[in-house]
């Protein structure tokens, strides 16, 4: 039976042990190690195969306390008006925060979200050619390197390039709308 070929190049979401480690960058002990501790998401098991979620992992690796960036998530209780988001693997928040021993981890409001190119795409209404030629111009945000190919742009840095574009766009506007002074 002939199968029609897809050409277009999707990454995989789901990832293999051995993978999910490249994807990350560190080496398979420490993985592991971070797996059990909680710092990285436990796998999803598919029939009889341990998988990966990318996405988790991608948050996973945002939320890593460094040298350079302060810890972005704490443990809450369970509270349904509470302004964070759910982290993508509840299973590793403490049992203990909640008289029902249930609980989850919540992470900041203020956290720094990070974009793919398709959602910086959506934001511009720009191309992603002509994305990449403004940053090489220097008149666009550049990405963050999450290791490997993966890339991202701080939400906080499209949005103020997108207000400062429509501001300058005001004031030339407003510039050209002003009536004339002369002087008799």
């Amino acid at each position: 039976m002939y199968k029609k070929r897809d050409h277009i190049a999707y990454p995989p979401r789901g990832l293999n042990r051995d993978d999910a480690v490249r994807y990350i960058g560190l080496g398979a002990a420490t993985f592991d190690s971070m797996v059990n501790d909680g710092r990285m998401p436990r796998p999803k098991k598919i029939d009889d195969r341990l998988i990966w979620d990318r996405d988790a992992l991608d948050a996973a690796f945002t939320a890593l306390v460094s040298d350079s960036n302060p810890p972005v998530a704490r443990r809450m209780p369970i509270d349904r008006t509470s302004r964070g988001m759910e982290a993508p693997f509840p299973e590793h928040a403490s049992s203990s925060v909640e008289s029902k021993g249930e609980g989850k981890i919540v992470f900041d409001k203020d956290i720094e979200t990070l974009l793919r190119i398709k959602e910086v795409r959506e934001m511009t209404k720009l191309a992603t050619a002509t994305i990449y030629r403004k940053m090489k111009d220097g008149t666009f945000p550049l990405p963050r390197n999450l290791g490997g190919n993966t890339v991202r742009w701080r939400m906080s840095e499209v949005q103020k390039w997108i207000a400062d574009l429509l501001s300058e766009r005001e004031t030339k506007t407003h510039a050209l709308n002003a009536p004339e002074h002369k002087d008799d």
